[in-house]
């Protein structure tokens, strides 16, 4: 498992959970 691989698993993982608050942000706003 290299480095890249591993940063683009967390960058994939923390774009998702962004935009779940986003989807929720929109959703009560």
């Amino acid at each position: 498992m290299t480095l890249a691989y591993t940063c683009n698993i967390l960058y994939i993982q923390s774009s998702k959970s962004t935009n779940k608050m986003i989807d929720s942000a929109m959703t009560y706003s």
